[in-house]
């Protein structure tokens, strides 16, 4: 699979990539590098209260060279999975990642070109680990301008069933709400890093956690850019 750098020309990502081999990162700096943190705020307030109205996560998906920001539509609306199709010229300064220190003491260093997930890196679950990252327990700093968080690295969950549009995984641990409110639309990865969705939610009482299988959402994609051609092309005949 290839990973590219987010907001690169194309020079620059064939420089990068000779630099560094994106598949010998450590699943850690993966986590970090493909999952972008989204906030949310009611209509005109974004500017007047420094405490969103909502939080989430999000990932760049790569698809028939199209860069799409995937996240579960909850996050923006009461649905499951929402998507924007983004053209070059959004991208005209990178997206960096921020940098994590965990207990082990391995330490990712903030800054670093995050990168968008490929097709190819799309994976059926099989008897993998499989893991999500994210911020939880959002929160007002001690200066109550600067936001707060809890950063979530949630390891070792299992493939359980299949639920039709959305697989079902059980986690390591028992699920307390406040561990993963604000992750819902980050990338759910194995060990080697495969793509297996998009988390979309979870039940405490059954001990299960929610994943919109990607092979769902590349169809919606697949929908909504099939429509875009056809009002190209309308256009051109106007």
């Amino acid at each position: 699979m290839i990973w590219r750098h987010l907001g690169r020309s194309e020079k620059e990502i064939v420089e990068l990539d000779m630099a560094e081999d994106s598949n010998q990162m450590s699943l850690l700096e993966l986590l970090t590098r493909t999952r972008l943190q989204i906030f949310t705020y009611k209509q005109g307030t974004m500017m007047k209260n420094a405490y969103p109205n909502g939080a989430g996560s999000g990932f760049f998906f790569l698809h028939k060279d199209r860069v799409i920001f995937v996240t579960a539509d909850h996050v923006c609306h009461p649905f499951d999975t929402t998507f924007a199709v983004l053209g070059k010229d959004r991208f005209q300064k990178p997206f960096k990642n921020e940098g994590i220190q965990v207990m082990s003491g391995s330490i990712i260093p903030a800054g670093q070109d995050m990168i968008w997930i490929p097709t190819d890196a799309v994976v059926e679950p099989k008897d993998d680990d499989w893991y999500i990252y994210g911020h939880t327990n959002f929160g007002l700093a001690e200066d109550m301008v600067h936001l707060k968080w809890n950063t979530t690295i949630h390891e070792n969950m299992k493939y359980r069933c299949d639920g039709g549009d959305y697989y079902v995984l059980t986690p390591a641990e028992t699920i307390v709400n406040k561990d993963w409110e604000g992750i819902s639309g980050a990338p759910v990865l194995n060990q080697n890093g495969g793509l297996l969705g998009i988390l979309c939610g979870g039940n405490p009482k059954a001990d299960a956690i929610f994943v919109m299988k990607m092979k769902t959402a590349i169809s919606l994609i697949d929908s909504t850019l099939k429509i875009e051609e056809i009002e190209a092309k309308k256009s051109m005949k106007h």
